[in-house]
């Protein structure tokens, strides 16, 4: 997945919640102490905020972490599936009961 992707994918999030909480872009930024062009650049997919301005914006928002997250997961064209979250599942306890500690690659859902 690359940082335009991301910042796609956040920026529709961010212009999605704060349409349906009918906040301006002026609004949404002295709200989470930033500039109302730094919020046109964000929504316009132009920028992507820092990791506090993010976690400010996805909780001031309400923004939907599973939704978001899925979005991500989709656009970098691997899906997890019902089918793939019980794969990994299984693989990851049949190693913990087997003593392998070094689990890796497997993303519990």
């Amino acid at each position: 997945m690359t940082k335009i992707t991301l910042r796609r994918i956040f920026s529709k999030h961010v212009l999605l919640k704060r349409t349906q909480f009918r906040l301006t872009q002026a609004q949404l930024a002295e709200a989470v102490g930033t500039s109302h062009g730094w919020i046109q650049k964000i929504e316009s997919g132009k920028k992507m905020p820092g990791f506090f301005l993010a976690i400010k914006l996805a909780v001031f928002l309400e923004i939907d972490m599973n939704s978001f997250l899925k979005d991500l997961i989709e656009a970098s064209g691997t899906p997890i599936t019902a089918s793939k979250r019980q794969e990994s599942l299984v693989h990851t306890h049949a190693a913990k009961e087997s003593g392998d500690t070094e689990v890796t690659g497997h993303v519990q859902v």
